[in-house]
């Protein structure tokens, strides 16, 4: 447990020393030295690292603890389940939407010429995918547990199978077609 603390911290110590050190923006599009923001940042295994290990993680505590925390839902009332769900689901919405859309006024400044924050730069670089890992994992244990309701439904729809395929399939070939 400590050897993971070690790797998740200091990778999110190495991706906001590099994004401080080369003064990376958060929004990459349009950037000169984009190469090496690539290069630096999205190449390198340490970089990458916390959300896989949020998904190992995640997903070596949901086989561990899910029946115990399907009984504990299953407690519920239905308003507290209605109002953790939406919660949950609010909350987790919330740090994807941030992650994805967040950056608009940066982009703005950039495109306006105007200086972008450094800090706000670093903090996305640092903290933006392992976000992301949490949210999602939290949204596959609210579906889980039944707390996903509709969006359940629609993500638990069998056409996906047919495109989970083909994507992966195009995955696995599309570099030794490029």
């Amino acid at each position: 447990s400590s050897g993971i603390n070690a790797e998740y911290g200091g990778s999110c110590v190495a991706a906001g020393v590099l994004s401080w050190t080369h003064n990376f923006t958060a929004t990459v599009i349009l950037e000169v030295n984009a190469f090496d923001d690539f290069r630096l940042m999205y190449i390198k295994p340490w970089i990458r690292i916390p959300p896989y290990l949020v998904g190992v993680l995640g997903g070596w505590w949901t086989y561990k603890n899910l029946d115990s925390l399907k009984l504990f839902v299953g407690r519920l009332r239905m308003g507290q389940k209605l109002l953790l769900g939406c919660a949950l689901w609010l909350v987790t919405c919330a740090i994807q939407y941030w992650i994805v859309f967040g950056l608009h006024s940066q982009m703005l400044h950039k495109l306006a010429g105007e200086p972008q924050s450094h800090i706000a730069g670093t903090l996305y670089e640092t903290f933006a995918r392992t976000s992301w890992a949490i949210a999602l994992l939290l949204q596959i244990l609210a579906c889980e547990t039944g707390l996903g309701g509709v969006l359940n439904t629609l993500l638990s729809w069998r056409g996906w199978i047919v495109l989970s395929r083909l994507t992966f399939a195009v995955y696995l070939l599309h570099y030794s077609l490029i």
